[in-house]
């Protein structure tokens, strides 16, 4: 289950969300499992498709950890 977090006391995430700043610049984290990644990817590749239909959209790269790491 995906979850949402706050990282700064100070100025919440959804705060942050209404302000009409300019581009921005997200960076997720995921723990997969290594049985479910192909399926992660999928899933993945689907959103991606969409975000880059959007207007204002620039780019998406994913990241994976080294040495066998399930971060993505």
């Amino acid at each position: 289950m995906a979850k949402l977090q706050s990282l700064d006391p100070d100025t919440p995430m959804f705060a942050q969300f209404k302000e009409k700043t300019g581009p921005i610049v997200l960076a997720n984290t995921f723990f997969v499992p290594k049985e479910r990644t192909e399926a992660f990817l999928t899933l993945f590749r689907r959103q991606a498709e969409f975000m880059k239909a959007q207007p204002g959209f620039v780019s998406l790269q994913m990241h994976k950890g080294t040495a066998d790491s399930q971060l993505l």
